[in-house]
């Protein structure tokens, strides 16, 4: 035991002497920034907010292909103003930061090397689904519009305020955060419209229903509805005093069900004649692979996907009634006026009431529920289900590191605009 922490008692309960007890051994709670993913986890389990945003818990490496790609995906959008050979080179960028990112970790928590390249395989397979995708909507027109989602945003009535747009507003008990895919302005309206993609494994016109009463939506609204009101807004981008909150686009697009692979190989397709069974004698036309998966074949299969064409032209009746990309409009003059309004104030003053909480690990009511992740035990379980004089050891062991979104802010309440 170092020596700083001899002099602290082990706790014997979960409050103030599991604090210091804590706090001893490096795992200081902070005070968070509000974003739009706390509130389901403010309702479903207070506990692992308080150990995922007031701690900063975070799995060392954790991975999930539909995370991982929905990443890759927004990643490739984000240049969608520019020449696939310029989105090309930003990509190969993004991704060789990200495995030197990757291996930096791998290091210094101790993975094996096999692991680590595993972690890094992985990464570059994500990326080229997630491309290959992106490439092939780009054939795909929206139902209604007449147009694909690129054509979409290039509509010459839009001026594109930038992506990746983090925007910071401070609100009476915390400080509110923004992440918008894109910002789009409406001259002729003067109006600003928030762009968010989602991709979904499920129909992507039923995910989009539920867009208007996610947290997100009134979040992100409420903290640009702010930064105009205080004429943030129209100092950074230099628009009209007059400018408003237009309201928000989602376009939803479905992951194919289809992954990069041994199907994506270079093949030619030779007879067959038939040496047994009641087909005896007959020729058949089979494939014959050969080399390493190609992503320009991948990237043709996703168009027969997306469009309904060769072997899944079977899915074309489906798919007129259910597209595989669909965009919604919600309206801020819907989202900001009462009830509405309201509605939103009393899910932020939940998460606000957290984030300001004496951090006592008592004080965070834990749900049963939190414990499994897809039918298998989560990664928290440990903290679940020991006590917090165990923690320390379990960081270490479990390789959890602990880390705070916002990190650059926290503790500031005077920087308020975007970064």
């Amino acid at each position: 035991m170092p020596a700083e922490t001899e002099s602290i008692p082990e706790p014997g309960d979960w409050g103030h002497s599991a604090k210091d007890w804590l706090e001893a051994h490096g795992l200081v709670a902070r005070k968070p920034t509000i974003r739009s993913s706390d509130f389901e986890m403010a309702l479903s389990c207070p506990f692992k907010y308080y150990l995922t945003r007031r701690l900063g818990l975070s799995e060392a490496i954790r991975y999930s292909e539909a995370m991982s790609t929905g990443s890759w995906f927004h990643k490739r959008f984000e240049y969608y103003d520019l020449s696939d050979d310029q989105a090309e080179t930003l990509m190969n960028q993004h991704l060789d930061a990200r495995q030197k990112e990757l291996k930096e970790v791998c290091k210094h928590y101790g993975f094996m090397d096999d692991t680590c390249m595993n972690i890094l395989e992985k990464e570059e397979h994500d990326r080229y689904m997630a491309e290959s995708w992106y490439e092939a909507l780009k054939s795909v027109r929206i139902p209604d519009l007449n147009c694909t989602f690129v054509e979409y945003m290039k509509k010459p009535h839009w001026e594109d305020l930038g992506p990746e747009i983090r925007a910071i507003y401070q609100h009476a008990k915390g400080t509110l955060v923004a992440q918008f895919d894109r910002l789009l302005y409406h001259a002729e309206q003067k109006t600003i419209w928030i762009v968010d993609l989602k991709t979904t494994g499920e129909s992507p016109t039923d995910r989009l229903q539920i867009c208007p009463i996610e947290f997100q939506t009134q979040h992100y609204l409420f903290i640009l509805q702010g930064l105009i009101e205080n004429g943030t807004v129209q100092k950074e981008f230099k628009l009209p005093d007059d400018v408003r909150v237009g309201g928000f686009i989602h376009i939803g697009i479905q992951r194919p069900t289809i992954k990069f692979g041994s199907g994506d190989r270079d093949y030619e397709e030779v007879e067959h004649v038939l040496k047994s069974g009641p087909r005896k004698g007959e020729v058949e036309i089979r494939r014959v692979y050969q080399g390493d998966p190609r992503k320009s074949n991948y990237i043709d299969r996703c168009k027969r996907w997306y469009l309904c064409e060769g072997e899944y032209e079977h899915q074309k009746d489906n798919r007129k009634l259910d597209p595989v990309i669909n965009i919604s409009r919600t309206f801020a003059r819907e989202m900001l006026d009462k009830p509405r309004l309201d509605l939103y104030l009393s899910r932020l003053a939940m998460v606000e009431d957290l984030a300001n909480r004496k951090p006592l690990p008592i004080l965070f009511p834990m749900s049963a529920n939190a414990v499994k992740n897809f039918g298998r035990l989560s990664p928290f379980a440990p903290f679940y289900l020991t006590h917090p004089k165990e923690w320390p050891g379990i960081v270490q062991q479990q390789r959890f590191m602990t880390t705070w979104r916002d990190e650059d802010i926290l503790d500031d309440s005077s920087i308020e605009g975007f970064m």
